[in-house]
């Protein structure tokens, strides 16, 4: 007869699992570890490698695999590169999950699409992809094939209040698991869910500061205190193994009564306390204007471990306007900056200001301890840059970020992950482009003043695109500029001609070491913003939105065909930005490393100035390899 314990031993098993890297995903990887199997874990990159080292003390395998699953196509990539690797999966746990709270009034599409992406579309991309690969190998000895264990939600029968998307994703999942079920449970394949009640993880972090939802979710829960990771590790081993071979399209909610245990935050364990339960990052904003208020709105409704606490401009127009829709939330004014460093608790501060004093923010924050992110570039002027790179070498506990929003792009990231792992061959050669949307305001003309020009401001993403793509293959060599040079043209903004500017510029710069990139910026485009990358390779090339399209609509009408396109740069980058700051804040709070480094937003600006020196005057810059300048 078999033993207990051998129902339960998962010895020889391999387990496929999303979302490990940290609470309630965490416990159950480690559980599956304790149990005897070896973990291929998926992770967005690898700096992360706390629940690696765990698995892996206990003298299991562990392998990490970066996808992004907030892209189909990534995620649609990963089950072919494990087989591909020789790897087998027995047990696949679909843990990963990301939530985004609206009214439901005002819930934005990109926040829906995303969640579901993340929830369900990924989900039902794994389980049939794993469900595949168990299906075409015999049955073992107790005519089983493998376990999926995806993980549901209360929410999954409740609704919930503000989250519509993520309701409807786990709602999604939980039928999923049954249909899955009623095809494989005859197949040897268990499909069983995991419904969590209310537990203290990240995820929860906007219930858990709200003491009156807290204290009324409380009110309702057996137990009196709200869930723990620790509490899904015996079920997660139950459904993994032969222990459950009769169970099959269950969905097993966890929130039942055990002991309340010393890790959980007081309030929670115990309505009559008020501890807060979870630190926050305490953000500031410097800067109120078009991408200020974007920033400070993303911190204050959409990074959910960051707290806005604090603002400034100088600016009385920007502040009327934070007056109404920051102080509100209990976000305190300033209309000087170094008053704003001073307030009390702050951590970490977000520089969204005229570019011409970024440096110098920067380097006062840093050397008040704080953490920065700074919008690029972090300067218009080089020398000024590096006392940034600096200040943040001298203080190495300190956070310091130049915000490249496309490094935080979905499609940028597997465009790099695709170039890293050879895909193209040698990348060679980078054609990248920034065009905005003609603004016949005259925004641009006044805003060239104190931008650097449209070098500096507008084609230092692209720069930043090749110093990235073009150094995948070895990212830790680096780039070496050869020769800058730059063209442009006043088409349809003459006044940009007062500040040494054009409405479109062409920058060519090659490399030491046979490489080089073609930039093009405009502030003329008639349809909306085109920004488009192409890195061409010694074995293929990738595009990045060459055909620009605001949905997958297209409109046939009499005089054609036509699609509808984003009207502005935020609007094409938006969960980028929201991105950047939940890395940002996720760096700042757990001491992990930022997503890349300063020095390639200093060598970009040196690129900048040169690609503006030769459109002022004509002369292609040239550079020794050892960063010197050549007279010309």
């Amino acid at each position: 007869m078999t033993s207990v314990l051998q129902l339960f031993s998962l010895d020889g098993q391999t387990a496929l699992v999303t979302g490990g890297t940290r609470g309630i995903g965490q416990a159950m990887t480690i559980a599956l570890a304790e149990a005897g199997a070896d973990i291929l874990l998926v992770q967005r990159d690898t700096s992360n490698t706390e629940t690696k080292s765990k698995i892996e003390s206990l003298g299991r395998k562990c392998t990490i695999y970066t996808v992004d699953l907030s892209s189909q196509p990534s995620v649609s990539t990963l089950v072919p590169k494990i087989l591909a690797d020789n790897h087998s999966i027995h047990i696949l746990l679909n843990c990963a999950g990301i939530q985004s709270r609206h009214p439901a009034h005002e819930f934005p599409d990109s926040d829906w699409n995303l969640v579901l992406q993340v929830n369900l579309n990924a989900v039902f991309t794994l389980c049939r992809d794993v469900g595949a690969h168990m299906l075409s190998r015999p049955v073992d000895q107790y005519n089983r094939r493998g376990s999926i264990i995806n993980v549901a939600s209360l929410l999954s029968f409740q609704g919930g209040i503000t989250v519509p998307a993520y309701a409807a994703s786990k709602g999604g999942v939980a039928q999923l698991t049954k249909a899955l079920s009623n095809e494989w449970a005859g197949k040897g394949i268990n499909v069983n869910a995991i419904a969590p009640g209310y537990i203290a993880t990240d995820m929860n972090e906007a219930l858990i500061k709200d003491q009156d939802r807290a204290t009324s979710i409380l009110s309702r829960i057996p137990a009196g205190r709200w869930g723990a990771a620790e509490d899904f590790k015996g079920v997660v081993v139950w459904l993994a193994g032969r222990a459950s071979g009769y169970v099959s399209g269950e969905v097993v909610t966890v929130d039942a009564p055990y002991p309340v245990t010393s890790s959980l935050p007081q309030h929670l364990a115990n309505p009559s306390k008020t501890t807060m339960p979870r630190r926050t990052l305490k953000v500031g904003i410097a800067g109120l204007g078009r991408m200020g208020k974007r920033h400070a709105l993303h911190f204050l409704n959409r990074i959910p471990r960051a707290t806005l606490v604090c603002a400034f401009s100088p600016d009385p127009t920007e502040l009327a306007w934070a007056q109404e829709h920051l102080e509100p939330e209990n976000v305190t004014l300033y209309d000087d900056y170094e008053k704003m460093l001073e307030h009390g608790g702050l951590e970490a501060v977000v520089i969204v200001t005229v570019t011409r004093v970024h440096a110098e923010m920067s380097v006062g924050a840093v050397e008040r301890g704080l953490h920065v992110l700074c919008e690029k570039p972090i300067s218009t002027d080089v020398e000024m840059s590096k006392t940034v790179l600096t200040a943040a070498s001298a203080h190495p506990k300190q956070k310091v970020l130049c915000g490249f929003s496309r490094r935080f792009d979905t499609s940028y990231r597997t465009a790099y992950s695709k170039i890293s792992r050879g895909d193209i061959g040698t990348p060679t050669v980078i054609r990248s482009q920034t065009c905005d949307k003609l603004d016949p305001s005259g925004f641009f003309v006044n805003y060239a003043a104190a931008s650097g020009g449209i070098f500096v401001d507008c084609n230092i993403h692209d720069i930043d695109l090749a110093l990235w793509f073009l150094s995948a293959e070895k990212p830790d060599t680096g780039l070496k500029v050869k020769s800058c040079y730059a063209v442009g043209v006043c088409a349809v903004q003459p006044g940009l001609a007062e500040h040494g500017d054009v409405d479109n510029g062409i920058g060519i710069v090659e490399f030491h070491g046979g490489k080089m990139a073609h930039f093009y910026s405009s502030r003329m485009m008639a349809a909306g913003q085109h920004d488009e990358t192409e890195i061409i390779g010694t074995a293929g090339k990738i595009s990045v939105n060459a055909r620009p399209a605001m949905d997958l609509v297209e409109m046939h009408e009499a005089n054609g065909v036509r699609r509808e396109i984003v009207q502005d740069y935020y609007g094409r980058f938006e969960e980028a930005f929201v991105r950047e700051g939940v890395e940002f804040t996720d760096a700042c709070l757990d001491d992990s490393p930022l997503p890349f480094g300063l020095g390639s937003a200093v060598q970009a600006l040196e690129i900048g100035v040169a690609l503006q020196e030769s459109l002022r005057t004509g002369r292609k810059m040239e550079f020794r390899v050892d960063g010197g300048r050549i007279p010309s």
